[in-house]
């Protein structure tokens, strides 16, 4: 897969790694003998980077490259789980919430501050959530309802507020929708209601709007969800994927079309040339894949495809991978079968089919070539061989989990017969925007050339000029990507 790194596919015999350092006859037990009278159905094992604990183990290390058991989550039946930086949470198959890790702004939804060894239950007095999301510094809750709660660091809570949210608290412009999907990255959120609609905050040259507002040459940020209506095919056709990278969001539509927007300058967006799009574009490069669901890392991207062949683009490494190809572990050109990829920031988890683990990546700061070669990770714990891994989960800390025995993932029912079929809708004309509205004020007496603002004036100056809203309308939307104001 990766051709500048042949000279050292040898050296990881064709991607085969054994973590334990041991004998390779000699099986590794990560469920000790002592414990498997412990579980009760799906459980957790993991490694990695473990500054806060994040592993919830007994006696921890800040790191273990070795697999590790998580004993205080063998009693709870795990269905899936949810990583951030310093925090995580589990899903049970009963429908209960826990959580572990530190909670230094809220991630945990508490008032109750520090930090959590051991799984510990999560309750809240009134509400009740069906799913439960990490970012790297917040948290966000689907209530049963569909209302959708944030707690945590407050820049992507999609509130007003530049203060923390101890407890999970509902956020005002999406009271009145029931939430579907939610995505988000260290930079951008998305959220994708029941019926469809597509919001987005964060800042705005990532949110695909079109054109956007800069003061001083600093993106403004939208810090409360606005609706993403640049697109007629979002208008025509529901979303049934979408995840974010550091600077870039790929989404997946229910006919199978791709869409990209935001930093291409790696290649993520998938387009085969270096270029940044400021509102969404169907990525061509996809459209022979029947695509099934799409993850980002922090500078890539990758899609699964009904053969579960994983395809991926974008910066890995050193390299970069301007158009999708098929993820190849390491000493090999056979694709391999994937059933779920994990992709958060830097660090990549892959299960193929036949239930074999490949780890690839590192934070740029540790760059090394080799850490971008898939691996396959040595497994042999006897008990473990009968068992069947359910979910892989990568966090942008550096530190994975692996579950045995959970949910297995869902992916959407994706139509591909009606792949490239035209939309039915049609992008209505823009009203003023309310960022043309706010430029006198964050520009102060410096009002940037906008066509809906100059044909006011215009109109103002000169009665007898007639411009319909519709024509001064259309003409910013066709002209978006080449206003004064765009990045």
């Amino acid at each position: 897969m990766f051709k500048k790194f042949d000279k050292l596919k040898e050296k990881v015999s064709g991607g085969i790694s054994n973590l334990s350092g041991k004998d390779t006859n000699e099986p590794t037990y990560i469920i000790q003998p002592a414990d498997v009278a412990q579980l009760v159905g799906g459980f957790v094992i993991g490694f990695g980077l473990n500054a806060e604990n994040q592993l919830s183990q007994p006696s921890p290390k800040s790191e273990y490259k070795n697999l590790v058991s998580i004993p205080s989550s063998f009693k709870h039946n795990i269905a899936n789980v949810s990583l951030g930086n310093s925090h995580c949470f589990y899903h049970t198959k009963d429908g209960k919430f826990f959580y572990a890790g530190t909670n230094r702004v809220g991630e945990f939804g508490t008032v109750s501050t520090g930090h959590v060894d051991e799984l510990t239950q999560f309750n809240h007095s009134s509400l009740k959530f069906k799913e439960i999301i990490c970012a790297q510094q917040h948290t966000m809750f689907i209530g049963v309802d569909g209302k959708l709660y944030g707690s945590g660091k407050p820049e992507l809570l999609g509130m007003s507020t530049d203060e923390a949210k101890k407890t999970p608290t509902l956020i005002p412009a999406l009271s009145q929708h029931k939430i579907a999907l939610y995505a988000t990255s260290n930079k951008h959120s998305f959220a994708v209601t029941e019926d469809g609609i597509l919001f987005g905050w964060g800042k705005s040259d990532l949110l695909g709007i079109g054109s956007f507002v800069k003061v001083k040459k600093i993106t403004v940020t939208t810090k409360e969800p606005i609706v993403i209506d640049t697109c007629s095919a979002f208008l025509s056709f529901r979303i049934k994927s979408i995840a974010c990278g550091e600077e870039h969001t790929i989404a997946l539509l229910e006919t199978g079309d791709v869409y990209g927007w935001g930093r291409g300058d790696e290649g993520q967006l998938g387009h085969g040339i270096k270029e940044n799009r400021v509102s969404p574009i169907l990525i061509e490069s996809v459209k022979s894949l029947n695509v099934i669901s799409v993850q980002c890392g922090a500078f890539n991207s990758s899609a699964l495809t009904t053969d579960k062949e994983c395809y991926i683009w974008g910066q890995f490494g050193e390299e970069l991978i301007m158009t999708p190809q098929p993820l190849c572990p390491g000493g090999s050109r056979q694709p391999l079968k994937v059933q779920q990829i994990s992709q958060n920031g830097f660090y990549n988890i892959v299960v193929t089919l036949s239930g074999d683990i490949y780890h690839f990546g590192i934070d740029y700061k540790l760059f090394t070539k080799s850490a971008w070669i898939p691996t396959l990770l040595k497994i042999d714990d006897p008990l473990l061989m009968g068992k069947r891994v359910t979910q892989v989960a990568a966090s942008a800390a550096g530190y994975y989990m692996i579950i045995y025995d959970g949910t297995p993932i869902y992916y959407p029912e994706i139509d591909h017969s009606r792949k490239g079929a035209k939309p039915t809708k049609t992008l209505a004309p823009l009203p003023e925007s309310q960022y043309s509205k706010n430029k006198d004020a964050l520009f102060g007496g410096n009002k940037p050339t906008n066509t809906t603002y100059l044909n006011k004036e215009r109109n103002k100056n000169n009665p007898t000029t007639t411009t319909t809203t519709t024509s001064s309308s259309n003409n910013s939307r066709n002209h978006r990507d080449n206003d004064e104001d765009v990045l």
